[in-house]
């Protein structure tokens, strides 16, 4: 008969998920793992079978907390106004907490590159098509369909670079950084 968790999975994944977005992959033991969760390896292999399965379990959690943000672009009405008031609110959610940790999943992309399980890679691609669509069904609203393409490449990569140096820079000049990718489009 298995044994009963004595855990809220979701819980010891959110757990991880802040240990992981602090110290990486890679530096993260499992003993660390077992402090901050607060449960022991048997249980975290028993639930999510690896270091790795945890570390996708995490992923997809923080898939889930950008949720709202995505949603509230998704129903937008604002064009590229709107496009510009989500990386506002992007850049307060990877800048929350103690630590300026900057975007869980480009962490992973830096730390990781090549090294990417492909069910890590699933979930982070299928997170940047979406983002995607979304700049391009948003820029749709304000912006000639011509150049449509080539200001999503340039949103989504200005995104990217924005959450890296968030971990740096104040944010004032995170905010003059945002101002200026904007007088481009």
């Amino acid at each position: 008969m298995p044994r009963k968790k004595e855990y809220i999975e979701e819980e010891v994944i959110k757990k991880a998920l802040a240990l992981f977005w602090v110290k990486g992959f890679e530096m993260t033991s499992m003993e660390m793992l077992e402090r901050e969760m607060g449960i022991n390896k048997f249980s975290i292999y028993s639930s999510f079978g690896s270091k790795e399965g945890l570390y996708l379990e995490c992923i997809k959690f923080y898939r889930k907390e950008t949720a709202a943000m995505l949603n509230k672009l998704k129903t937008s009405n604002n064009g590229v106004l709107g496009i510009k008031q989500y990386f506002y609110d992007y850049m307060a959610f990877t800048r929350e907490g103690i630590y300026c940790k900057g975007c869980f999943m480009v962490n992973t992309t830096d730390e990781l590159g090549e090294k990417i399980g492909p069910n890590v890679q699933g979930v982070i691609g299928g997170f940047m098509q979406e983002i995607t669509e979304l700049f391009m069904n948003n820029l749709k609203q304000d912006v000639d369909t011509d150049s449509i393409a080539k200001q999503v490449e340039y949103l989504i990569m200005s995104n990217i670079a924005m959450v890296t140096v968030s971990k740096m820079f104040t944010e004032n000049q995170m905010n003059n950084y945002i101002e200026n990718i904007f007088k481009n489009i």
